[in-house]
């Protein structure tokens, strides 16, 4: 009796995984299926606004539905999609409602796809641009494009989408971002807006290789002391940034001040802790016996550059008593003029040049810096350990693809894909058994790491 409920059990099992696995392979299907019709539509390019925005929004739609890394069917079915949306009349379309639909598109293709790029970095640009449009709604209270601009800030910071707007862009889009941010946030925000917007933010400043004064601002304003008053949500998002990203904010915080002549006794007590943040003990006994100034002159010394991960030897040969800066060559021949203040080096001594170069590949310890330091530009001359030079966001796509479908600008990462769609869109017309094989959907998120380097000088 036990044995006939046990082998009983085991078959109503078994059957509603087949039935699950099948449900699946439709699915599939009827994605694809969807999808390529929309893209196929698409390609005829609509005259009436009204149908092309329902197109779009259609495509959104259907986009939501599909999970990271999916079959090859629904990749390929994608491409059509995918070409049309960096086309000039639909990419440049002057109605915001258009460009609004584009970009929540975009960010689902963004979020598919993760970690490879869905185009060469030219459309990248544009596309996101588009998203700061939708991010704007953020200051809303509800509406169909509040929560567009809710799932597109959690997408920016699940998928670390920030990374590739510094790669492709630099600082421009990434200060409208903060700014809007900053100004949009609200107490009655669900709680996660705040996380999200605190990620991005914090993200952006610990991978920056350096962080100007316009990246530095928006942040700083929010921590003005009539911030607090005006917007207390804001002021606590701002303090919380410096909180996340002290050490990395220190140096160019210090510079900021001096540079702009700021109060810092108008701004938040953390801003004020950071600018008045002294030398350990440890290392002003490490270095008060150097002296300054002209005391340094003809002493060796090796220099920290972070962009290159390395101590570079050489010697201080003059001091600017005007300008408070040191002139140092380099043995390379390479010469600089520095403000040793801003600086991490370390005396050296010349029986030490050939281990420092060996060993002296880690960032220096914090409890070994004698001085702030900088990001420096790669040194001039040739070889590999001395040269640095970061690659697009497209470039590092295509290294970790290896190659794939191409369609244009686009890019399908599974090779033999048509062929696959092929024999599957031709099925959907064909009945099939429940206990054929199954296509399963994978869902894997794979966000990509930035190397955090330190902050250059402006």
């Amino acid at each position: 009796m036990e044995e006939n409920l046990s082998t009983c059990f085991a078959c109503k099992k078994f059957c509603k995984v087949n039935r699950q696995m099948a449900s699946t392979r439709v699915s599939v299907k009827k994605l694809a299926k969807e999808m390529l019709g929309v893209g196929k539509k698409l390609q005829a390019l609509p005259s009436a606004i009204d149908e092309l925005l329902m197109l779009l929004e259609k495509a959104e739609s259907i986009l939501t539905k599909v999970d990271q890394q999916p079959p090859a069917a629904i990749e390929v079915a994608l491409v059509p999609l995918m070409q049309m949306l960096i086309t000039d009349e639909i990419l440049h379309h002057a109605d915001v409602n258009i460009q609004i639909a584009v970009a929540c598109c975009f960010t689902e293709l963004t979020r598919i796809s993760a970690p490879e790029c869905t185009y060469k970095d030219p459309y990248m640009k544009e596309l996101f641009q588009l998203c700061i449009i939708v991010l704007k709604h953020l200051s809303s209270d509800s509406g169909r494009n509040y929560d567009r601009a809710l799932r597109m800030l959690e997408t920016i910071a699940k998928l670390k989408s920030s990374a590739i707007i510094l790669d492709i862009d630099g600082d421009k889009l990434i200060v409208q971002m903060f700014k809007i941010f900053f100004s949009a946030i609200r107490p009655n925000h669900p709680p996660d807006t705040f996380r999200y917007m605190e990620m991005i933010i914090s993200y952006v400043i610990q991978e920056s290789h350096k962080i100007p004064f316009k990246l530095l601002r928006p942040i700083l304003d929010s921590v003005k002391m009539d911030q607090k008053n005006i917007s207390p949500i804001s002021w606590e998002l701002g303090n919380a940034v410096f909180r996340n990203c002290s050490d990395k904010l220190q140096r160019p915080l210090k510079k900021a001040v001096r540079a702009k002549n700021l109060d810092v006794a108008e701004y938040a007590g953390i801003v004020t802790s950071l600018c008045q943040g002294a030398p350990s003990e440890e290392n002003m006994r490490l270095m008060s016996h150097l002296g300054s100034g002209e005391d340094l002159i003809d002493l060796r010394i090796k220099v920290w550059w972070p962009n290159d991960r390395e101590y570079y030897p050489g010697t201080i040969v003059s001091f600017d008593h005007v300008a408070k800066k040191h002139k140092i060559i380099y043995d390379d021949g390479d010469e600089e003029i520095l403000f040793m203040d801003e600086e991490t080096w370390e005396p050296l001594d010349d029986h030490q040049i050939q281990h420092s170069k060996k060993h002296d590949t880690d960032p220096p310890a914090a409890a070994k810096k004698p001085v702030m330091s900088k990001k420096k530009k790669g040194k001039s001359n040739p070889g590999p350990s001395k040269k640095h030079k970061g690659s697009s966001a497209s470039e590092r796509a295509k290294a970790e693809n290896g190659g794939g479908i191409k369609s244009g600008e686009v890019s399908v990462p599974i090779a033999g894909a048509k062929d696959k769609l092929d024999a599957e869109m031709s099925e959907m017309n064909s009945p099939k058994k429940n206990d054929e094989k199954t296509e399963t959907l994978t869902t894997e998120t794979q966000p990509s790491d930035g190397a955090t380097s330190d902050v250059a000088k402006d």
